[in-house]
């Protein structure tokens, strides 16, 4: 493990194994149970153009409320203990349902498949 100047750091005491070679590296003894997990610094947007907007802010700002498309949030993720990666597909706004084009479940499909290729890499 390595922060971003490159220095290596002493990895916490839970961690008994290297973090496979897409975790960020964010790890330390304080961590609760919950937080141990490798989670990628990599990751893909999707932008599902046929969806809805979200009021992401509440908030009035010059009689405006500010909205944001759909965004898909594709990374990977495992737990210390787990013994493979999971690829964690979510939406930034937390939505429930998606509605994709055929554009957009390409992009999907190859965003999957580079997570896949990430974890298959070690």
């Amino acid at each position: 493990m390595s922060d971003t100047s490159g220095e290596v750091l002493a990895s916490p005491y839970w961690l008994h194994a290297p973090c496979p070679s897409w975790c960020d590296g964010v790890h330390e003894d304080s961590d609760l149970i919950v937080d141990r997990r490798h989670r990628s610094g990599w990751g893909k947007q999707i932008q599902l153009s046929t969806m809805e907007p979200a009021a992401v802010d509440l908030g009035i700002v010059d009689d405006q409320v500010r909205y944001e498309s759909c965004l898909l949030d594709v990374r990977l993720d495992q737990g210390y203990r787990e013994i493979e990666p999971r690829i964690r597909v979510a939406e930034v706004h937390h939505r429930s349902r998606f509605v994709l084009t055929l554009t957009e479940a390409e992009q999907l499909g190859k965003a999957l498949t580079e997570a896949i290729a990430l974890t298959r890499a070690e």
